[in-house]
């Protein structure tokens, strides 16, 4: 998925769901969605999608005040993959948000994250390969004006 531009969505921009291996999220404008980019296994068959790229987008001012993150990844929905080179900034609760539950091995990697509401980088992953694991997590840009970033483990 390649160079779109998405507005005022009620739900998320865009949505991975279960089980997808090599996909690519790349170049896309995303503005005024109630979510970003949302990886979820939700649905129940099939298992994370892994081995993805987020990459290159800008994602602005999502609204929804309980999920309104920029890029969302809920538990056992993401793994081995790579979040990088993203400008992230005005969203409702976090710029990017890795729950916890299975997530495992995902490199979050030289994103500019600013004036996100809650946190510019919310990880509460554990383990290696995790918060926990200073590879996971190295050269992120957290924003200039406020620092944020939460991290578990």
């Amino acid at each position: 998925m390649r160079s779109n531009v998405a507005r005022n969505n009620s739900g998320s921009a865009i949505f991975i769901g279960n089980a997808n291996s090599g996909l690519g999220i790349r170049s896309n404008a995303i503005t005024s969605a109630a979510r970003g980019v949302r990886s979820s296994a939700a649905l129940g068959v099939g298992g994370p999608s892994t081995d993805a790229s987020i990459a290159s987008n800008a994602i602005s001012n999502s609204t929804s005040p309980t999920s309104g993150d920029g890029i969302n990844v809920r538990p056992d929905s993401l793994t081995n993959s790579l979040i990088s080179s993203n400008a992230i900034r005005n969203n409702a609760r976090d710029g990017i948000r890795i729950e916890a539950g299975g997530n495992g091995g995902n490199r979050i990697l030289s994103n500019a994250l600013r004036s996100n509401a809650e946190h510019d980088c919310h990880d509460d992953t554990t383990g290696t390969g995790t918060a926990g694991s200073p590879l996971a997590t190295s050269a992120r840009t957290a924003s200039e004006d406020r620092g944020s970033s939460r991290r578990s483990g």
